[in-house]
């Protein structure tokens, strides 16, 4: 009895720890591909500021990150919005900062709203921002035309 007591609680210590461990461990390849979809595509190692780019054409590489910095006022409601584009997946939205906006005592009551955007896919298409109250026409508009080059690896 005690041999088939102690069989027994061996077997579910087995069990138990092979719980623990992944025997089904992907290979640096696999876990490579599953980090690209998670990420997209590899940046460049180039950032492209928009910031003073209203209103312009930018041309820019798949992988570059565009970054812009628009400005509002803390104690107004209003906020910035991207408003286009809306399809094609040409942009990975890496980061937004909103700094200022809930502070009754930010500098002068201006807030700050910055995007880290990465070019994915090839084409011409409007980055365009929107500022004002939600629902409501908007105040202030900030558009940029990107053209987004480059090839798209084949698998």
């Amino acid at each position: 009895m005690k041999k088939i007591f102690l069989a027994f609680s061996i077997l579910i210590l087995l069990f138990g720890l092979t719980g623990c461990f992944n025997f089904n461990a992907q290979s640096k390849a696999e876990k490579a591909a599953q980090q690209a979809k998670i990420s997209g595509r590899p940046e460049s190692g180039k950032v492209v500021d928009l910031t003073a780019l209203n209103g312009q054409t930018v041309n820019v590489s798949l992988g570059d990150v565009l970054y812009i910095k628009l400005m509002g006022e803390a104690n107004k409601g209003y906020q910035w919005k991207v408003t286009s584009p809306v399809t094609g997946d040409y942009l990975w939205l890496k980061d937004h900062k909103t700094v200022g906006l809930t502070d009754p005592k930010a500098p002068d009551g201006k807030f700050t709203d910055e995007w880290w955007l990465k070019a994915e896919n090839p084409g011409t298409f409007d980055l365009q921002f929107e500022y004002g109250l939600v629902g409501k026409t908007p105040t202030q508009t900030f558009k940029v035309q990107v053209i987004s080059v480059g090839t798209i690896e084949q698998k």
